[in-house]
């Protein structure tokens, strides 16, 4: 159901209105590959993929910002490497390093607050930038991948060692697992923490039996059929994306099925799903003008027309959100009834 709202100014008859739409218009997937130098990206639904950074050394963990900017792990120049535009399907880019003096930096993760946190393999170290403090230290053995759960509880997969060590919101941090073979990433969703090489059946991501700050027990996932998994990353929708050592990338949906697979013409690193834009909304705001609200970062095309009925859709101007809500205003308003929509790109 469609909503209308209209507003009378000096004569003229405006109709403003939100109207929801699909997000995954920019979700894309990026991976690394540290034997190219690379990172590659591909849409959301597969294909082959196209190169969106090289020249680097050894990327490994990837991850987005809030404003959506990518930043890379470059893993053997000690160095996080920053990417100035959100990213866009196809185009590649060329970024700058924002982070230096790392010891071999694997895995990333931003928090709630926008803080970055670098799990440093060779320090055995996770700092958290900007500022480089050493977030901790003790019981770490070459830690790889990192995640947040929904509680800003820290999950850390400690590869030379074999355990997942947990570091909560507050208090002591616990080991949540351990005698794990191959640990090499984790990650988090619909309250269940994931891990990629936890076990001797190398084919199979593995789940953990607990949360929060329980002793996690590892067992078979649905996510099977890798060969040597290496990296995960969940998007919105709970589909699971995963690479193997055999040079693939698979999409499995949330109950196993896979989506597709694709070639990543290398052994690939780590993952990161671009976040996806939020549906757009309108509202009245002042003069011949709409609030629209969406995600920082996104682009929104503001179309009118002036027959709900059979609508033929004209754009009148594109806009990527640096803040939100931003204030649009039809500056060629006519006499008559316009409606408004704001569509993600």
């Amino acid at each position: 159901m469609i909503k209308i709202n209209r507003l009378t100014l000096a004569g003229i008859f405006l109709s403003l209105t939100a109207i929801t739409f699909a997000p995954l218009a920019r979700g894309q997937v990026f991976v690394s590959i540290p034997g190219n130098n690379t990172v590659i990206q591909f849409t959301a639904n597969g294909g082959a993929p196209t190169t969106f950074a090289s020249g680097l050394n050894v990327p490994e963990a990837l991850a987005f910002d809030n404003a959506g900017l990518l930043y890379v792990a470059n893993g053997n120049a000690g160095t996080i490497v920053k990417f100035p535009s959100v990213p866009t399907p196809g185009v590649s880019q060329t970024g700058a390093a924002f982070f230096t003096g790392l010891f071999t930096p694997i895995g990333l993760a931003f928090n709630n607050a926008g803080l970055l946190y670098v799990a440093n393999a060779n320090g055995s170290t996770i700092r958290t930038y900007p500022g480089g403090s050493i977030f901790a230290s003790t019981g770490l053995n070459t830690p790889y991948g990192i995640t947040f759960d929904t509680s800003s509880n820290l999950y850390v997969a400690n590869g030379g060692v074999g355990t997942i060590e947990m570091f909560p919101a507050s208090g002591s941090p616990s080991v949540f697992a351990s005698s794990m073979s191959g640990l090499r990433d984790v990650a988090w969703s619909a309250g269940i923490l994931y891990v990629a090489g936890g076990g001797s059946t190398n084919n199979t991501i593995f789940k953990s039996t607990a949360t929060g700050n329980s002793t996690g027990t590892l067992v078979p996932s649905v996510f099977t059929g890798l060969n040597d998994p290496r990296s995960l990353a969940f998007d919105s929708a709970g589909n699971l994306y995963a690479s193997s050592g055999g040079g693939t990338l698979k999409k499995f949906d949330s109950s196993g099925n896979v989506l597709w697979t694709a070639s990543t013409g290398g052994t690939p690193g780590y993952i990161a799903v671009q976040f996806e834009c939020a549906p757009a909304v309108m509202s009245i705001a002042l003069y011949a003008g709409a609030s629209v609200s969406g995600s920082i970062g996104c682009t929104y095309e503001i179309d009118y027309t002036t027959n709900l009925s059979n609508p033929n859709w004209i754009p009148l101007a594109t806009n990527t959100l640096l803040s939100s809500p931003y204030l649009f205003i039809d500056t060629n308003v006519v006499a008559g009834t316009r409606f408004y929509r704001a569509v993600t790109q």
